[in-house]
């Protein structure tokens, strides 16, 4: 199973809602993007150079994307989220720190 299965699979089971944006012509397409926390989520295998063009290509993601990089980093993302004692809580942690 992809790394980016095991994200879509995590987001749907926890009632995450997101949407796959669409490509940017010459840069690809960022894997995720979260509405209610307004934030982009890129998965990557490994490092590679794509990364850079894909996010400032995408409209408004250069500064609102989460770069992933392998598994342990993708575990320990779904770890820290199950760990924040649901993800209402977390989502509303996070809209609270934001102002």
């Amino acid at each position: 199973m992809s790394l980016e299965d095991r994200l879509t699979i995590f987001m749907t089971d926890y009632g995450i809602e997101f949407t796959r944006p669409e490509a940017v012509a010459g840069a690809g397409r960022l894997d995720f993007y979260v509405r209610e926390l307004d934030l982009f989520i890129e998965v990557k295998a490994w490092s590679s150079e794509r990364i850079h063009p894909q996010i400032v290509n995408t409209p408004r993601a250069d500064g609102r994307t989460i770069v992933l990089v392998g598994e342990p980093a993708v575990e320990a993302f779904l770890s820290m989220w199950r760990k924040s004692k649901g993800v209402d809580k977390l989502l509303k942690t996070f809209h609270q720190e934001r102002g």
